[in-house]
């Protein structure tokens, strides 16, 4: 099974049904998924911007927040001066340098939803 690295607006766009949520979700379809643990905290920082923003759907946005919490990822804690250092020595980004990435990872999505 491949793997695949999710990032905010990618998962984002899926849990709170945005516009190009079934794009989103083809890219990641049968993938086993891994998140640096900071995708949560801007999960959360996304649904607090769309509750206060459309605060009659508050409820519904927590219950995605939940939703996304609980799914299968592979919640990973990141070293962050390591990932600066590799990022600036092999000219990736950051994101892509977050995570190990093992020889069944497809690469990260880069595309933004």
């Amino acid at each position: 099974m491949l793997g695949e690295v999710v990032d905010t607006s990618l998962l984002g766009a899926i849990i709170f049904g945005e516009p190009r949520a079934e794009e989103a979700l083809s890219l990641i379809r049968g993938k086993e998924l891994f998140a640096p643990s900071l995708l949560a905290y801007e999960l959360a920082s996304v649904a607090q911007k769309k509750a206060l923003l459309y605060p009659n759907q508050q409820e519904k946005l927590v219950q995605a927040l939940e939703l996304s919490l609980a799914l299968d990822i592979h919640w990973v804690e990141v070293d962050h001066v390591a990932v600066l250092r590799l990022a600036t020595t092999a000219g990736l980004t950051t994101l892509r340098c977050q995570l190990p990435i093992p020889s069944t990872f497809s690469r990260p999505s880069t595309r933004h939803f």
